[in-house]
C-alpha cells in the first residue's frame, strides 16, 4: 500500500450514518467504519478521482478493495458517464494479469467499485529514496507479464490508454497486475474525451496520444509500456522533467533514447526491445502485444 502522510489520514469512528455521509462530502473521506454494507479496515490509497480503502466485503467476508469516487470528481461534466463506460469495459476483463473489477454501484449518491484487492505494491515503489533499480530478471518477467494483459485487451479491441509504473500492482507472490482502467475504451470508439481525460500521464504517454489522436490503437499501450520499463529500468524517465507540458512536447516532436545510455547494464537484447517499443513511428513498433511477447520469449537466457 502506497504511504500516506498525516493529512490524507482521517480516524473512523463517526458512528452516526447521516452525519458519516455529510462528512464524506464535505471532505471526500469515508469516516465511519461501515459503508454500503463493506466494513472498511484502512486506507490504501488516494488520487485525484478516487479514494481506495481496504474492506470486507459482506457475502463472503473476504477482504478486498473498495475504491470510492471523490464527490468532487463526480460533479465535473461527463465524469459519471465516462466511469460508467470504463466500468461496464472493467467488469468484463478476467485475466491472471488485470485487477478484477467486481461489481460497481452507488449509495445514497456515492458511486463505488469493488475490486480485487492485491497484497502487495505498485510498481512506483521502485522511485521511492533508496529503493534499488528493477533487476533485469524482474523487468523481463513483469514486462511479460502485462504484455499478457494487453494481448488479451487487444484480443477485445480494447486500450488502456493509462500505462504506468503506478497502474502496475505486483503481489506477493510476484505476480504483476494492470489496474486502473478509467480511460479505457474500445479501440474502434472515436468519440473524443474532455480535456484531461484524453492525455494520460505526460511520462509515459505515446506521441499519437499526445497529439489528441482518434485513431489510438494497442501500439499507443506499447509505448507507454516501453516508457514505463524504461523508467524502471534506467531510473529516470524517458524524458525528464517536471513541465508536463514540455515532457507531452518531447513525446510528441522528439525521437526516445537509447536505454544503454542510461542502464548499461542492462542486456542489449532486452534494451532492443525496450526502443523498439519507443519508437515514435508507431509503424516501427511492435504491432501487436503477441509480437512484444514472442520478442520476450526469444531472449537468451541471463
Amino acid at each position: 500500500a502506497k504511504k500516506l502522510d498525516d493529512t490524507t489520514v482521517q480516524g473512523l469512528d463517526v458512528k452516526d450514518p447521516d452525519t458519516a455521509m455529510r462528512r464524506f462530502k464535505e471532505t471526500g473521506q469515508i469516516v465511519s467504519r461501515e459503508f454500503a454494507g463493506f466494513t472498511i479496515i484502512d486506507k490504501l490509497g488516494q488520487g485525484g478521482t478516487a479514494v481506495v480503502y481496504r474492506a470486507m466485503e459482506p457475502m463472503f467476508n473476504k477482504p478486498i478493495a473498495l475504491k470510492v469516487i471523490s464527490p468532487f470528481a463526480a460533479v465535473k461534466e461527463g465524469f459519471l458517464k465516462r466511469l460508467q463506460r470504463s466500468n461496464e469495459i472493467s467488469v468484463k476483463l478476467i485475466h491472471r494479469h488485470i485487477v478484477r473489477t467486481y461489481l460497481m454501484g452507488e449509495y445514497q449518491g456515492v458511486h463505488f467499485m469493488m475490486q480485487e484487492l492485491v497484497e502487495g505494491a505498485p510498481l512506483d515503489r521502485y522511485f521511492e529514496e533508496d529503493h534499488a533499480l528493477m533487476t533485469e530478471a524482474d523487468g523481463r518477467k513483469y514486462l511479460h507479464q502485462v504484455g499478457e494483459a494487453l494481448a488479451y485487451l487487444e484480443e477485445r479491441k480494447l486500450i488502456h490508454r493509462d500505462i504506468k509504473p503506478g497502474n502496475i500492482y505486483v503481489s506477493k507472490e510476484g505476480v504483476a497486475k494492470l489496474g486502473d482502467f478509467g480511460l479505457s475504451r474500445l479501440a474502434d470508439d472515436a468519440a473524443q474525451t474532455a480535456e484531461g481525460y484524453l492525455l494520460g500521464t505526460p511520462h509515459y504517454i505515446s506521441p499519437e496520444q499526445a497529439n489528441g489522436s482518434k485513431d489510438l490503437d494497442i501500439r499507443s499501450d506499447l509505448y507507454s509500456l516501453g516508457a514505463t520499463f524504461f523508467h524502471l529500468l534506467g531510473g529516470s524517465p524517458v524524458f525528464p522533467g517536471d513541465n508536463l507540458q514540455s515532457v507531452v512536447l518531447m513525446h510528441l516532436t522528439k525521437p526516445a533514447p537509447k536505454l544503454k545510455a542510461t542502464a548499461p547494464k542492462v542486456s542489449e537484447p532486452l534494451a532492443a526491445i525496450i526502443d523498439k517499443l519507443l519508437e515514435s513511428d508507431r509503424t516501427k513498433r511492435f504491432q501487436h502485444a503477441s509480437d512484444l511477447l514472442a520478442a520476450l520469449d526469444a531472449l537468451p537466457s541471463l
